[in-house]
Order: C-alpha cells, then structure tokens, then sequence
C-alpha cells in the first residue's frame, strides 16, 4: 500500500495531508467511541440519529420514535 501511495504521490495524481487525530472520521467505523465522540463524527459525515429525524407522510408532520423504528 505504501508503494501505491507514494506513487500516486509521486505523479501528483494525489495529495496527501495530515489529520489531527481529533478529525479522524474513520474512527467511527473502526473504533470504541465515547458517545459525545461518536456523535460529533456521526454529524460531521452527514449520518442522521433516527430518533432525531423529522418524517413527512400524507401531508402530516410526524415525530419520529422509538415505537416507529422498532
């Protein structure tokens, strides 16, 4: 992989720059989170909580919930 890397580099097909471990989003797929951690990442790709998503059905707004998903 380093190989692959650091040709793609070399050829400036790429461009690779350094991420604080803070930023690391990938974290979230491979990694234990605390959840304030795992929440920050969640928002930060776009992943929505589905207690927290709003649904529109016939015209009427309706609160999405525990007892809708399950």
């Amino acid at each position: 992989m380093h190989h692959f890397i650091r040709g793609h580099n070399q050829k400036r097909d790429c461009e690779i720059k350094f991420v604080k471990t803070k930023n690391q989003l990938a974290d979230l797929f491979t990694k234990p989170l605390a959840r304030d951690r795992f929440n920050k990442l969640r928002t930060e790709l776009g992943i929505l909580d589905i207690n927290n998503v709003v649904c529109y059905v016939s015209s009427m707004l309706i609160l999405c919930t525990h007892a809708l998903v399950s």
